[in-house]
């Protein structure tokens, strides 16, 4: 995994992701791995500060549990599908609440790249981010998982 880590961070060198999860243990843990593996990290544990801070730092992929407290993951998602500075940016979502056999229907609600499982391998979740910010999905579009 060392060797998978390192090979990541050299290729993701200044990439900068948002993640927003109310969940603040999850988050932080999240963070710490995306930051060793060479991401420009920067979390939220409230949506509200995350479109804030859109308006300073422009990333290149957002990662979004769908499931917090003031504004939700799915009324996040439809802000940044609806504005024109943010409609670009490939969208992850996150959850625990949904099992994959709903995740087709998650994401073309949310207009997301990705759905995953928050349970899902770290070395799993850097491919998919990877694969994800490589292909640019914008947000509304939908790929496959």
């Amino acid at each position: 995994m060392v060797k998978s880590i390192q090979m990541q961070t050299e290729h993701n060198a200044k990439k900068r992701i948002f993640i927003i999860d109310d969940d603040k243990v999850f988050l932080n843990e999240l963070t710490v791995l995306l930051h060793e593996s060479g991401y420009d990290v920067y979390h939220f544990s409230d949506g509200i500060f995350m479109l804030e801070a859109l308006n300073k730092i422009r990333p290149d992929i957002i990662l979004i549990d769908l499931n917090m407290n003031h504004i939700s993951g799915f009324q996040l998602a439809d802000k940044l599908r609806i504005d024109g500075k943010t409609q670009n940016i490939p969208l992850i979502v996150m959850t625990g609440a949904y099992s994959t056999n709903n995740f087709i229907l998650v994401k073309s609600l949310c207009g997301a790249s990705r759905c995953i499982e928050k349970t899902i391998d770290p070395e799993e979740l850097l491919e998919v981010i990877s694969d994800t910010i490589s292909k640019k999905t914008p947000v509304g579009s939908i790929e496959p998982d």
